[in-house]
């Protein structure tokens, strides 16, 4: 487990759901006489603003003080000092001078950050404490939003994100366009604020650059469409999405649904959040934003989130997303990552409602779910199951466990559960939101409540709810995933029967590195399998590696089965023949497989344009979640565009290498030169899932490219 202290960064998202305890102060009424007692002098308090920031190293940042009482107007005077485990003395913490302005050292310290403290001259044991950030230069900058839509004159505020994790870059502004110079591109000021000109430049494109001061070669920037524009209505209709990743302190799970006009506005909002490391859950909270499309399909989307109950003052996010599987030029999925700076790190799924399926009594039948995230413990916790729903009740509910047995300290040891029962009630609303609770009857792995939202009668996208009813808590727990239907049942051995393409993820203890890997495996329906696999663990490469093992389905039909690969042993539950869920009972490792058609492959297996994505990776709090998109020639090379917080609007090129059993070799060169080698295999000419194989190369999730 990463314990941090309080002087961990916390995103805005949090600060917002502090409790705030105000003191009170009274008076009465003087004692009967003619000579009341004077009142005694009040006591002087010192406040201190901003109570936290982030700079970069070399950079300042400015901090004020007040004295409350001070009659003299003494003031204060200023220190930086090093807090505990920060390991710097005198100006090795940095400087800050007689005004509060804070000029950071040129050492990173950001986990712990250092005190900035204001002590009153008048009365020296009164004094008040923020905490400084000092953030690394970056390595890639991300402009927030990456695609925005402004109106004639209209205004837009853009944001710089930077990379590694919770980096605030320094960064230069400008703007350009191929139909425009100077000011007829509009205008931005040094703070990200971007003015559009009185007139469209024509074409009616310009670009928004932040450049980072510490290195002209690290940039970022997004796309402003000017006046209306029309690739908005290609985002039309009610969709509902699901994303996993980190803030500065863990596992962060976020499901919602909402409604796009096709117009650019978003109403309807309804989200469901978990941050297991701030130990709640906020349920049912509403938003309202705007969004704009690129005529790329790529997009930004803002959203405002209120609730009187859990957020007094509301926060904002910020996602880019690609979209793709377009029916009548709407789209009806998409990829999607968060890329603003609340130092919130997660990626995704978007997919277009079916609003018949909004009732009780649509969802009916076998269900298999694939859940991940953080057990009750703070640690990893991967689940996979199957239950069968009929008019609000659950029955005949299993369910295969990995991470239980350790408590909050990491004490105890790792342990599984396999095929645990259980029951349970759920219900849907008529906004397409519902709700689902899970009783179990033998060993209980501390997840019940859940919130679901419906993509169709075959398809809910889960997320869990259980927090601290009362009392301190502890409980850190926080899983999700994707419910499918089952069909093609009852199962047996030869269900599995021919290829199938899976991928693995698997985090570590610690929270950072861990494992991915793809592969291919051959089905004999008789209980027998061979296959081929790429692994990338923790930077160190294993390519086309073979094995061979057994595997069996459990005689109840309802999809359980397990899989023998000499000492690892897996368990799975099918939602369709050569479809399923899959964990190991011995390690961290949790993914999925779907059958694979089209084969024999070749370079023209793979033509036409693709919506790229990373899938997001559990327990890990140091992968960059990107989404982009993509065109293949259909013999060897590609061009496209990707978002991520390493870098916004940034394009690529490169080759590709097909064999007949789908495995494909990618070799990819940046807008800036730089190289990368990827690992893919086909599902089908419609959808691949790779990994990154550079040897070194650390915390790559698993990416996805789909049409």
């Amino acid at each position: 487990m990463n314990c941090r202290t309080a002087l961990v960064r916390r995103p805005v998202i949090w600060g917002v759901l502090s409790v705030v305890f105000l003191a009170g102060c009274g008076g009465g009424a003087s004692p009967a006489g003619n000579n009341p007692s004077p009142d005694p002098p009040r006591a002087i308090a010192v406040n201190i603003s901003p109570q936290t920031a982030s700079v970069q190293v070399g950079h300042s940042t400015q901090f004020t003080a007040t004295v409350q009482n001070d009659p003299m107007n003494k003031g204060v005077t200023w220190a930086a000092l090093p807090s505990p485990g920060s390991n710097c003395t005198g100006a090795g913490c940095g400087t800050i001078d007689a005004t509060g302005k804070y000029t950071a050292p040129s050492t990173v310290h950001d986990a712990p950050g250092l005190y900035i403290v204001a002590t009153s001259v008048a009365d020296p044991s009164k004094t008040a404490t923020a905490v400084v950030f000092v953030t690394p230069a970056p390595t890639g900058i991300a402009v927030s939003p990456a695609t925005a839509t402004v109106p004639i004159s209209g205004v837009q505020q853009f944001i710089a994100s930077g990379d590694p994790f919770g980096t605030v870059p320094v960064v230069s502004w400008n703007v350009s366009g191929s139909g425009c110079i100077g000011a007829s591109c509009g205008t931005i000021d040094a703070t990200g604020k971007y003015t559009a000109p009185p007139t469209a430049p024509n074409p009616a494109l310009v670009t928004v650059t932040a450049t980072s001061v510490a290195d002209s070669s690290v940039s970022g920037s997004a796309t402003i469409t000017l006046g209306s524009n029309p690739d908005n209505s290609k985002l039309s209709g009610q969709y509902a999405f699901l994303l996993g990743g980190y803030d500065g302190d863990g596992n962060v799970a976020m499901a919602g649904s909402f409604t796009a006009d096709g117009q650019g506005n978003i109403s309807q909002g309804v989200a469901d959040y978990n941050f297991s490391s701030a130990i709640f859950v906020a349920t049912n909270l509403t938003f309202t934003g705007t969004y704009s499309v690129g005529s790329d399909d790529r997009g930004s989307m803002a959203i405002t989130v209120s609730s009187p109950h859990a957020f007094l003052s509301g926060f904002s996010q910020t996602f880019s997303f690609s979209l793709g599987s377009f029916n009548g030029g709407i789209a009806t999925r998409g990829r999607m990552i968060e890329l603003d700076n609340e130092q919130i790190w997660a990626t995704g799924i978007l997919a277009k409602q079916d609003p018949n399926s909004f009732s009780t009594a649509a969802i009916t039948g076998g269900y298999a779910f694939g859940l991940s995230g953080t057990a009750g413990s703070g640690f990893p916790l991967n689940a996979i199951g199957r239950f069968t729903a009929n008019g609000g009740s659950l029955s005949a509910g299993l369910t295969d466990v990995y991470g239980l047995g350790l408590t909050e300290s990491g004490s105890g040891t790792v342990s599984a559960g396999s095929r645990l029962p259980f029951s349970g009630v759920y219900q849907v609303s008529a906004n397409g939101r519902g709700t689902a609770v899970f009783t179990f009857t033998a060993q209980d792995p501390a997840f019940s409540n859940f919130a679901f939202y419906v993509v169709s009668a075959s398809e809910l996208l889960l997320i869990e709810t259980d927090t601290c009813q009362s009392g301190i808590c502890t409980f850190k727990g926080g899983i999700s995933g994707e419910v499918l239907q089952q069909s093609g049942g009852p199962f047996t051995t030869g269900s599995l029967n021919g290829p199938a393409v899976f991928n693995l993820t698997a985090a570590r203890s610690n929270a950072t590195g861990g494992s991915v890997a793809v592969g291919q495996e051959i089905f004999d329906g008789k209980g027998n399998l061979t296959g081929i696999q790429d692994e990338n663990s923790n930077g160190v490469i294993a390519s086309a590696q073979t094995f061979s093992g057994t595997y069996t389905v459990d005689p109840d039909g309802l999809g359980r089965g397990a899989i023998a690969l000499g000492g690892a042993q897996q368990s799975f539950y099918l939602a369709s023949p050569g479809r399923g869920f899959i964990i190991d009972i011995s390690s961290y490792n949790e993914g999925k497989f779907e059958p694979q058609s089209g084969a024999p492959f070749n370079d023209a297996s793979i033509s036409g344009n693709f919506v790229l994505g990373t899938l997001p990776w559990p327990f890990n709090w140091a992968f960059s979640p990107a989404s982009g998109v993509m065109s293949a020639s259909g013999s060897g090379s590609l061009l496209g565009t990707s978002d991520c917080i390493c870098g916004s609007d940034s394009n690529f090129s490169g080759s590709y290498s097909i064999t007949g059993n789908g495995r494909t070799t990618v070799n990819i060169t940046t807008g800036l030169g730089s190289a990368m080698n990827w690992v893919f295999y086909l599902i089908s000419p419609s959808k691949v899932v790779g990994i990154d194989t550079d040897v070194g190369t650390t915390n790559s999730a698993i990416r996805s490219i789909e049409k």
